[in-house]
């Protein structure tokens, strides 16, 4: 079970559950998701929680919702404001750009300031002496500079991590500065000296990834970016039969061709569908299934949006997880997705026999 699955029954439980349960048994269980979301760092979970206990609080208070809709989009573009903000480079550390020619020892710096990577609030590539290095690392660990771990990254990796982020530079002096359990740390596989784990580790991650791209580097493991290569490798399949797609079998093939055709980046192993279920439907049927999707949301829109919220929330939680993959292509995908729709679609049925049964 992924951890988009878990976020899509964590929203349809709260949102539907507020239907029926105590306000306290619901903040209670608001609260758990949000440990969990904090904990394992799923960024599906923090973007449904907030958007769930919208939903609620709007169900729950018809009167406040111009406020409510007022906060939306001042919450919205809040958002996006410190977003840009907090993507922006981080800062040179010589705010003239004149940044030391040569370290204590006498050698040369090289400098990078193009180059966008950082670490801890500090530039990566620069004020760098790796030719002090060697000598420096063995007079405070044992374990060779270059000595690989399962991954295939080496004490020498992590070390140009592991010092930018204490805000020092790269160099034999600094390297001797390090305390022996700072030495261990980095053998063990530290690239940071100040230790985060899950969302607030993901969310570091995700601004790493953010500027290894902006420096040309490959998308390839990098769960967010990576997913706009499979976007555009999509729509470069779409583009080649608009109408009527490639087919469900070809589907695979067409992306295929399409990562060739734009010389892409990822990494061969990294080159998967389109990671986006409505774009999928795209390729695999054209502007056909893309008008019979739209038709089915459309047609759900009509029938439960003014008599039954619960379902209007399933179908909008199955609109937004085919948004981060896709979502029915597998087996378990299958399921949940139609949880969201059967389950609700059962809710509306006996809430007419209730209705029938009053009235009769």
């Amino acid at each position: 079970m992924s951890h988009i699955r878990l976020s899509t029954l964590a929203s349809l439980g709260l949102v539907w559950g507020a239907r029926t349960q105590p306000r306290w048994q619901v903040a209670a269980f608001a609260t758990s998701w949000a440990a969990f979301s904090a904990a394992t760092g799923s960024l599906t979970s923090a973007v449904l929680l907030p958007m769930s206990v919208l939903w609620v609080v709007w169900e729950a208070w018809p009167q406040h919702r111009v406020f409510l809709r007022w906060g939306v989009v001042g919450s919205v573009l809040g958002g996006v404001a410190a977003a840009a903000i907090w993507l922006q480079p981080v800062p040179l550390p010589s705010p003239s750009g004149e940044l030391p020619e040569y370290t204590a020892l006498g050698n040369r710096y090289t400098h990078a300031p193009k180059r966008e990577l950082s670490e801890g609030g500090h530039r990566v590539y620069v004020l760098v002496c790796e030719q002090e290095w060697p000598e420096a690392w063995s007079d405070v660990s044992e374990v060779p500079l270059d000595f690989p771990n399962a991954q295939g990254f080496t004490n020498r990796d992590r070390l140009l991590r592991y010092l930018t982020s204490k805000g020092w530079p790269k160099d034999g002096e600094h390297i001797r500065r390090l305390l022996p359990a700072e030495v261990k740390a980095i053998e063990n596989g530290a690239t940071n000296a100040t230790e985060a784990r899950g969302l607030a580790l993901r969310m570091r991650q995700l601004r790493r990834e953010w500027e290894m791209w902006r420096d040309g580097g490959s998308p390839s493991g990098n769960a967010v970016l990576q997913r706009f290569a499979h976007w555009r490798a999509g729509i470069q399949a779409w583009k080649r039969a608009p109408l009527l797609g490639h087919g469900m079998g070809d589907t695979g093939l067409a992306m295929e061709e399409s990562y060739r055709e734009m010389g892409s980046s990822l990494a061969p192993q990294h080159r998967h569908r389109a990671h986006m279920q409505h774009l999928t439907w795209a390729v695999a049927g054209g502007l056909v299934a893309v008008l019979l999707w739209l038709g089915l949301g459309w047609s759900w829109w009509s029938a439960f949006r003014s008599t039954s919220r619960a379902c209007l929330w399933g179908g909008a939680v199955v609109v937004l997880t085919c948004l981060f993959e896709d979502a029915w292509e597998t087996q378990a995908g299958v399921v949940v997705s139609f949880l969201a729709l059967l389950g609700a679609s059962g809710d509306l049925a006996s809430q007419n026999v209730e209705d029938r049964g009053l009235h009769g």
